[in-house]
């Protein structure tokens, strides 16, 4: 956070882990006593990625339709400008409910946003674009899946706001003119969410609502709700695959090595509660290991390499 020359507060998003090309920043100014949204170039040679977002924006505002709505900007030089909006993220909404602990409401409204995902115009194939971009090298498993026809990659929770008029798609910066499969969609806003709400999620565990762990990030358990998970078997792709393409496209942003995006359990556990004890030492533990990534960055390093390893890719 610093302020302008106007003394007026700014927050500053940086993606500096980007390829250059790929570079931009994000400020939320207030200016007259209005908040405003800039997104800029970091270089010169991203300024062609800001003419393509802006390209973007329109292109899903025809495909989207009634089923969403698009958070549009404008052009202006080397930025992009657009008005801010103050609503909740689908992620928070869901998050909300379930630190209520009322995960009814948490899945009712999650529900809704996989028949919105599926009543997208969509196509049954092979998506050979897509694997083209999220293969490294070329695979033999090549699915025919059912795929949304614009590759809209961020439609997830976390870039949806839930307005009075509709749900407002953001960050459109990863939409593509070719297929996505529906099925990788939905897996990067599950892990999307087992990430960002996983203590939440272990709250709501009950016999109900029973959770398993069939992914893993670094260190930790991604315990998931069975009810969710089992959105992803409607098409006969793995979870191994899924990882892949999610390191793939990582790889594609960010360079060779890309962050870590997690493995596989090979001996997944059920579970229908969490002891309160469990819980606080998995927030120390989540805690310590922060602070030791942090200031060990070899490990860091060598706990991506591991996952990577595991998932078949050479570095």
């Amino acid at each position: 956070m610093r302020k302008s020359q106007d003394n007026k507060e700014i927050k500053v998003f940086d993606n500096s882990f980007r390829l250059p090309k790929f570079q931009t920043r994000t400020v939320i100014a207030e200016e007259n006593g209005k908040k405003i949204v800039y997104k800029y170039a970091s270089n010169s040679e991203a300024l062609h990625f800001l003419e393509l977002i802006v390209e973007r924006e329109q292109k899903n505002v025809v495909y989207f339709k009634e089923h969403f709505n698009v958070f549009c900007g404008t052009l202006n030089n080397d930025r992009i400008e657009y008005e801010y909006v103050p609503h909740q993220s689908l992620l928070d909404v869901i998050a909300e409910y379930l630190r209520q602990n009322d995960y009814a409401a948490a899945n009712k409204i999650f529900q809704r946003y996989v028949e919105k995902l599926y009543l997208l115009q969509q196509v049954r194939m092979v998506p050979e674009e897509f694997l083209a971009l999220v293969e490294r090298n070329k695979c033999c498993c090549k699915p025919k899946v059912t795929c949304l026809r614009r590759g809209v990659f961020d439609l997830t929770p976390r870039n949806i706001l839930i307005g009075d008029n509709g749900w407002i798609v953001l960050d459109n910066e990863w939409s593509f003119d070719f297929p996505v499969p529906v099925v990788f969609v939905l897996f990067r806003a599950l892990r999307e969410m087992a990430i960002e709400l996983q203590n939440d999620i272990r709250r709501n565990t009950s016999k109900a609502v029973p959770v398993t762990n069939r992914l893993a990030f670094g260190l930790h358990n991604l315990y998931m709700p069975v009810e969710w998970l089992n959105y992803l078997d409607n098409e006969r792709v793995s979870l191994s695959l899924l990882l892949r393409w999610e390191l793939g496209f990582k790889r594609y942003v960010i360079g060779k090595k890309p962050f870590g995006v997690g493995r596989v359990k090979r001996f997944p556990k059920e579970r229908t509660s969490f002891p309160n004890w469990s819980q606080r030492t998995n927030n120390r533990l989540i805690s310590i290991m922060k602070t030791v990534f942090k200031n060990t960055p070899r490990l860091r390093r060598l706990l991506r390499h591991f996952e990577r390893k595991l998932l078949d890719y050479d570095n």
